[in-house]
């Protein structure tokens, strides 16, 4: 989600996006609501790469997409229904990027989609500050004090004079905020706002050992897997039964066998000229968890014998009577 400010230089930025995307790859690129002046541009640059479509024709984007959506301060139900199901399913399950440009959030339909980004992107504008606030302190519930140190340092490091054009961004998995002079290299060149100074801090960590580094990681990333997770069941019945599972699961895993954008987890097969396969941990733990007699797809099964093997599921959750059994073939 990017917040831009009048004179920000927004068509240059989603320009450059685009160029860092599209420099080795041809996915296409799909535009809502952009322009007509700045849709010629895109095509221009990028020719046939770019299509201009609609949010009724959003379901029909190609996987590895990039989508740019523009003007979403007033959405229809009927369009905020779409844009729903295009961040909460379609970004993970067709591995798309979607990057959403708005002026306004609070009080507007925008305000509950808030938890499907990744990341909020924010020019350096001090007109931004106000927005700034009530996203972080209103809709994420960070400590007013943080919010305070945070603001103050949006607004010594976006001064003109020090750095022309930077953005700050909000990582809404982590719950930080950070700063880049720019945001196209944002991933190795940003450093993170400090949560009890008005200093910034000079790099992202700050524990000594190795070790203790590694261990923070770990845990940065399962709970970043498991507000993916509750993302993706948030409609489901049983969605804290399954909550329950899955935090169980990614203490015995191996994480780094989990795919963050869709938690899959990829099995090497030698019966497919496939070397990798990719099996949902989501469909898993929901179909562990249904009341069924439909006997699982064979993927679920060997998935959960490879689980079974070093991970104790509590029988309580276990509902799938193919599941009781076990192994299984």
């Amino acid at each position: 989600m990017f917040y831009p400010s009048s004179g920000t230089g927004k068509s240059s930025l989603l320009k450059q996006i685009l160029r860092s995307n599209l420099k080795t790859s041809k996915r296409p690129v799909y535009c809502v609501n952009v322009g007509a002046d700045q849709l010629s541009e895109f095509k221009s640059e990028f020719g046939a790469q770019i299509n201009s479509t609609t949010f009724n024709l959003l379901s029909a984007t190609k996987p590895n997409a990039t989508i740019i959506i523009e003007d979403i301060i007033y959405l229809s139900p009927a369009d905020e229904k779409l844009l729903r199901k295009c961040l909460n399913f379609d970004a993970h399950h067709k591995a798309q990027k979607i990057f959403c440009v708005t002026h306004s959030v609070h009080k507007t339909a925008v305000w509950s989609l808030l938890p499907f980004f990744h990341f909020l992107i924010f020019s350096s504008s001090p007109s931004n500050k106000p927005l700034l606030r009530t996203c972080l302190k209103s809709f994420f519930k960070i400590e007013e004090t943080t919010v305070n140190n945070w603001l103050d340092q949006f607004l010594t490091l976006g001064k003109p004079e020090l750095n022309k054009n930077c953005y700050f961004y909000f990582d809404t998995n982590l719950m930080k905020f950070y700063f880049t002079p720019n945001l196209v290299s944002a991933a190795s060149n940003s450093r993170q706002l400090s949560d009890t100074s008005t200093v910034p801090n000079g790099s992202v960590g700050s524990l000594d050992s190795s070790r203790e580094i590694e261990l923070e990681k770990q845990e940065q990333k399962k709970k970043q897997l498991e507000i993916r997770f509750i993302k993706f069941t948030e409609g489901h019945d049983l969605k804290l039964q399954a909550a329950a599972v899955f935090s169980i699961l990614i203490n015995c895993l191996d994480l780094s066998l989990v795919r963050d954008h869709d938690l899959t987890i990829n099995f090497h097969s030698n019966l497919s000229k496939i070397s990798t396969k990719r099996i949902s941990l989501v469909d898993y733990v929901l179909c562990l968890l249904e009341p069924t007699n439909k006997k699982p797809s064979q993927d679920l099964i060997v998935l959960h014998n490879y689980l079974k093997s070093f991970c104790s599921i509590p029988s309580i959750f276990v509902n799938n009577v193919y599941f009781k059994n076990f192994p299984l073939v």
